[in-house]
Order: structure tokens, then sequence, then C-alpha cells
């Protein structure tokens, strides 16, 4: 539901107005729902079905090669400025007018900042945003649970970046050292 905030009605901001963006999930059902908030948010409902909408497309490892052929050259060439994509956009893609990364839910650290560092290409600004539950049960949830100088696996290593009050940036780079 953080989407809802991100993104106003179509009638307020067009399509062509909007941030180019790319905003990952875990899932294929992950990506849909997506879809469908970002949709909620835009007050286009049932968008989600029409692979050539104007405003977000998907990309996942079973989106048919043609789509994703189609899906790559339209958002390269600015005819809609969302892709709600899976890991499968991936390495080999130099989007340069990607302004926006979103990743929703945990992953692994190294993988999310691969999927971050798709914005701000050529110079550009670029924003990364990480949405996922402030606590887990069972997990690390406040700082005083984390042992200095310890290993830590993923689930801690996104524990920690869930409860840190930083700039991506900072938080990823501490964390890659």
């Amino acid at each position: 539901d953080d989407l809802l905030k991100i993104y106003a009605p179509h009638n307020q901001v067009p399509a062509i107005m909007s941030i180019p963006t790319i905003i990952y999930s875990g899932t294929r059902n992950g990506k849909f729902q997506v879809m469908k908030v970002v949709n909620r948010a835009r007050h286009t409902k049932w968008h989600e079905y029409n692979p050539e909408d104007p405003f977000i497309r998907r990309f996942h490892s079973c989106t048919s090669d043609d789509d994703k052929a189609t899906n790559m050259a339209d958002f390269a060439e600015g005819k809609f400025p969302v892709m709600s994509a899976t890991m499968a956009l991936g390495l080999g893609q130099n989007l340069k007018r990607v302004r926006c990364v979103i990743h929703i839910g945990r992953g692994d650290p190294a993988s999310i900042v691969q999927m971050v560092s798709r914005s701000g290409r050529n110079g550009n600004t670029g924003l990364g945003l990480l949405f996922m539950e402030p606590s887990r049960k069972k997990g690390k949830n406040l700082l005083d649970e984390f042992e200095r100088g310890s290993n830590q696996d993923d689930d801690t290593r996104m524990d920690a970046l869930a409860i840190t009050p930083l700039c991506l940036r900072v938080a990823l780079t501490v964390d890659n050292q």
C-alpha cells in the first residue's frame, strides 16, 4: 500500500510527467499485485490486464520473448514510465532513463544493490526505495538485538535495513563493508 502514496490519479499527473521507474518484487504474483495497486492509485482499474498500457507494464521470466522485447524498447523510447518486474529484468540491461527503482519485500541485499544501481545512469540523479515490513516475527527488530562484529546472514542484513533510518546509499554501502 506504500505505492498508493507515490502515484497520483491519471487525471492529475499524466503518464508523460511521471518519473521513469522500475518496481521490483520477488514473484510474478507480487509483480501483478504491484500493477493492481498502481492502477488503483491512478484510478485506472483493470489496466494491469492491458499488455500495451501507457503507464505500467510487466517483465518477468514467463513474459514472452516478443513482449519482453516490445516492453524494453517501448520503455527505452519513453512510451510508458513504469515497469513492474522480477529479477528477470536484470543483468545486461542498461536502461539510461530509469530515475527511480523501488524494491518491494525482502531479498538478497547484494541483488537489491544490483537493482537499485539501475537508476541514475549517465550522471542523472537516481532514487532507490526499499519497502518491506518494519519488523519481523522471530527477526531482529531493535538495534540492541544486533551483535557488533558478528557474521550476518541475509535475513539479519535485511532486518538491519528494515530498522535503519538512513538513505539506502549509506545503508547499503556500510552493509557491503
